[in-house]
Formats: structure tokens, sequence, C-alpha cells
């Protein structure tokens, strides 16, 4: 999730577990402990537009980084709080507030190397979005409550509540597969492969991506809580592969590497541009949820295998689609 959310789940867990006895100082370490792996988005070059794709979640997020992450908050902030923490004590919040970070992020949809340097698949369950202030709010309420009255029943009851949230999540995902699967057996199609996806700012309403007979296909989903789903009919794109897209190149080559490094970031879930056939798109993520306009993709040129690619960004904030987006949020018709 957003590096603030972040940083409010390990301050309540820290100021929860060590509160009591360190006071609102073991929140804020925690807090900045929580944070720290983001800091790999500072990993990227002015040449290789790849590179930050390539390590923003990578090794700082990993399960095996943790104690590492760890030493290295405390050692930078143990001067600022030398008279109220051992070096080990720090270390271990430190170690605790880091250690949220990555599992928290796998619950999103981007994908995380939990398993990194055993694996680099990238984990995500698709239970919430990247920002929901829903998750957010709830932990910076219990963080400042109990660091005020130095107990750590509201840290606990924020942390209860924000758990309880991610299994709404889980559920809601659930019912979202159910109905894109109906869907999709109403079109009289044998999905071959699948995934739904959280919008921002809330659990109702989501984007559904299949492939069927060489094609991906795209529509939203809105689930309330209670009540049946509504469907967003969406479009429907040509897919395609790496090896496709690198006819003529050769391994080793800028593009060929930042081609096949794309892919893999996308999972598989690579498109072509209608309107460019040079232009790829992460059919993942888009505005509209059953919009088949990607929301960042990459520009390929054949005849310069020997240079990066380019990076695009289309983030569409028209009038139009953000009414749209939020109708999609209610269940209201777009008619």
């Amino acid at each position: 999730m957003d590096s603030i959310t972040q940083g409010l789940l390990g301050g309540a867990v820290g100021q929860a577990l060590f509160g009591h006895r360190y006071g609102n100082r073991a929140g804020w370490v925690a807090a900045l402990g929580a944070m720290a792996p983001d800091l790999d988005v500072l990993i990227r070059s002015s040449t290789d537009p790849m590179l930050a794709l390539e390590f923003h979640r990578h090794f700082t997020h990993a399960a095996a980084f943790v104690p590492i992450g760890g030493l290295i908050v405390a050692a930078f902030l143990l001067p600022l709080w030398r008279k109220h923490f051992s070096f080990k004590v720090a270390w271990l919040i430190a170690a605790v507030g880091y250690a949220t970070h990555a599992p928290l992020d796998i619950c999103t949809s981007y994908g995380t190397q939990y398993l990194w340097p055993f694996s680099n698949v990238r984990l995500a369950v698709d239970w919430v979005g990247i920002i929901d202030l829903f998750y957010s709010v709830p932990l910076l309420v219990g963080w400042v409550l109990a660091a005020r009255r130095r107990r750590p029943r509201p840290a606990w009851i924020a942390l209860a509540l924000t758990t309880g949230y991610l299994l709404l999540g889980a559920w809601q995902h659930h019912r979202a597969v159910d109905a894109q699967s109906a869907l999709a057996d109403s079109r009289d199609h044998q999905v071959e492969r699948f995934r739904v996806m959280p919008a921002p700012l809330s659990l109702l309403l989501w984007r559904g991506i299949y492939e069927y007979d060489g094609r991906y296909y795209a529509d939203g989903i809105h689930v309330p809580i209670v009540g049946e789903p509504v469907i967003y009919e969406g479009t429907s794109v040509i897919p395609v592969t790496a090896s496709d897209a690198t006819a003529g190149m050769r391994r080793g080559d800028p593009q060929y590497e930042d081609i096949y490094t794309f892919e893999w970031f996308t999972g598989h879930w690579m498109f072509v541009d209608p309107d460019d056939p040079l232009s790829i798109g992460d059919f993942r993520y888009s505005m509209r949820p059953d919009s088949g306009v990607a929301l960042w993709g990459i520009k390929t040129d054949p005849k310069t295998p020997d240079q990066h690619i380019e990076r695009w960004n289309n983030r569409d904030r028209s009038s139009e689609t953000i009414s749209s987006f939020f109708k999609m949020m209610r269940g209201a018709s777009l008619d």
C-alpha cells in the first residue's frame, strides 16, 4: 500500500507491542521501520527506464531482508533516541515495524518479491487497493490514542479492525471472482486464466480480467456488501508475448531485455495498443475497471534494439472517466 499507510501500520504495531514500556518513541521507530522498504524507489537510472520497475518491491521487501532492514533503520535512528533505547531494543522494534510492510503489500495487486532470493515471483492476493482510507484511518486513530494514553488497547483495537477489513476484502474478492466466472459462463467462454483486482478507495468495485481464445477481456464488477453484483461489461484486446515483441532482436540487446522485464512485471498480461502497434500496455490496470486502455506501458522500436524502451503513463482524469468511475463505485447505471 502507500508508504503513509505502511507507516501507520508499523506505528500501531510498535505502540501495541512496545508502547507501554518505551512510550510513543516505540511507535515512531516501528513506523519508520515500516516505511523504510519503500526507499527502493530511489533505485532508478536516467538511462534504464526499467530499473525502477524491476527493483520496486524487490529485495527490500523480502522476508530474508527484514533483519538487515531493521538493523539499518536502528543504526540510523539510534543517535536520536540513544538515551531511551539500547541498540538491541531499537533493532527489535525497527525490525518488527519493517516486517509488517511486505505482508500488507501482498494483500494488494501490485506484486511483491517476498520470497527473494529464492524466487522472483511477485506475490499478490488482490484483497485491497493500494490506497484505502477505510484501512488507513483506524490505524492513525488507534496509534494516536494509544500513544496519548500510554496504553496499548486502542492500538490493538485498530489492528483488529483493520485485520477484519482485510478479511472482508478477501470475502469481497471471492464474491467478485464468482461474478466474473458467471459472466464468462454466460458468454460461453472457457477461462484460461484470470485476475480480479480491487479499484482504489473501497472494496466495492473490482476490475476483472481473463484470457480466452487468444484475447484478454476486462469488465467492471460492483460488489455491494449486501445484494447482488452489478456487472459493467467492458472490452477485449489482443495479447502479445515478449517472444513476439522481440522478433528480430538478439538476446542481450537492451530493448530485448526491457521487453522481457516488462512481461515479467505485468505477470504476462501484455497487450498491443490497437492504435499503435509499437505500444505495449499492462492490461492489469486502467483508470476505469471496464476499460481496455492501460494505465501504463512501454513504447518499442524494432529499428533500434540497442536502445532502451520508453515508458509511458496514461492517467485519464477527464470528467467523463471520473464520473463513470464513481457511478460504478455506487453500482449505478452508466446511461
